[in-house]
């Protein structure tokens, strides 16, 4: 979408008169799932009403199908948004059914984005592939949705360049989600590369067209990145969003909200801000210790804090059964930032095999500047 979201009630309501029906037709539900979750962040409608307007297709399994793929990347925001496990089995069993198979993209992102920890070595080779494709690639959806293709496999350095030109793209008039969406994937990987005033910046301009344009869903990418470091908890009093508003305890989604950030960044140190109930409760809310849950992404960023957090409260036995599921589920083969926070896990809690000596090799390298970085951030 290019323009202002609140034109969207106005082209709902005259999609509607033009295709009356349970449901409507596709594109209109696309639509309203839409406007629904950044108007209310109602998504179990937005969800209902994409999964009946799927179901009403004359053939769902038309891989060709252009206005069915959109519905099917949107209604992967919806259950990525809702936070549950329950809303993943219709889209699951939708892409599995696409004839003559789904779209590659599709495919990658149905999987990286639900379950990344259990991810195949396939799998992991085609994100792989779909991210060396992008240096021709002027689509900014498809540059964007592979960015989030990758999130969670640390692969984001490999996308600067064409996330640069999304930006660049709505700066100039063009796709403003796309521009959005690039800039907070820019931002979470500036700060998981230890660039947090550029972060900073990234996620600021985010926020900014997010308010202007009334993506307010689109916001919580952003807030989690926002004050995830030290650093900016510092500096956000002087910043637009203050550090306080990242501190939930449980109560019911707000509007336009998203459970799976709200769970995140409350379960990350407090730096200073005053919290409701501890990190490692808001931690466990994601994934309970000893269990990386499937389609819960978030876990791969806060299971080493779980750890942390359970062992500094004296719940030693969950630690070590986390940092034990963190090994079992191999997450150090998807990163070399990942392999190192497992190794941190299985050093905090003292137990764990002893790793071998290329693994107790740093995964990462000095800069110049006296930074460590990811072999994969240069």
């Amino acid at each position: 979408m290019t323009g202002d979201l609140r034109d969207a009630p106005r082209l709902l309501e005259q999609a509607r008169r033009a295709h009356p029906g349970p449901g409507g037709p596709l594109a209109a539900a696309v639509a309203g799932a839409y406007y629904l979750l950044h108007g209310d962040g109602d998504v179990d409608t937005a969800h209902r009403l994409l999964v009946t307007a799927i179901s009403e297709l004359d053939d769902p399994r038309d891989a060709h199908d252009k206005v069915l793929i959109e519905a099917l990347y949107t209604l992967i925001m919806i259950c990525f948004f809702g936070g549950r496990a329950g809303l993943w089995a219709p889209l699951q069993d939708t892409v599995g059914r696409l004839l003559p198979r789904p779209p590659e993209l599709l495919a990658i992102l149905s999987r990286t984005f639900s379950d990344p920890a259990r991810l195949t070595p396939d799998l992991l080779a085609r994100a792989d592939a779909s991210v060396a494709e992008l240096g021709q690639q002027v689509s900014p959806a498809r540059i964007t949705r592979t960015g989030i293709a990758v999130a969670y496999l640390d692969r984001l350095s490999g996308c600067r360049e064409p996330l640069r030109r999304a930006i660049q793209h709505g700066r100039e008039g063009g796709a403003v989600t796309s521009a959005i969406e690039a800039l907070f994937l820019l931002g979470q990987d500036a700060f998981h590369t230890g660039r947090w005033d550029e972060a900073a910046q990234l996620v600021d301009e985010g926020l900014e067209l997010c308010d202007i344009h009334g993506y307010s869903l689109l916001t919580w990418p952003g807030r989690l990145t926002r004050p995830c470091s030290p650093l900016l908890a510092v500096t956000s009093a002087r910043r637009r969003i203050p550090p306080g508003t990242w501190t939930p305890g449980p109560r019911p989604a707000a509007p336009g909200s998203s459970a799976p950030t709200r769970r995140t960044s409350a379960a990350l140190p407090p730096w200073g801000r005053p919290t409701s109930r501890p990190p490692s409760a808001n931690a466990a809310a994601i994934s309970p210790p000893g269990v990386l849950a499937p389609y819960a992404p978030h876990a791969l960023w806060v299971f080493c804090d779980l750890v942390e957090a359970a062992i500094h409260t004296g719940r030693d036995a969950e630690a070590a059964a986390h940092a034990a599921a963190a090994r079992d589920t191999r997450l150090d083969r998807l990163s070399p930032r990942l392999r190192l926070v497992v190794l941190a896990s299985t050093a905090i809690t003292g137990r764990g095999p002893t790793p071998p000596p290329s693994s107790r090799r740093s995964p990462g390298r000095a800069t110049t500047a006296g930074r460590l970085t990811w072999p994969a951030s240069s």
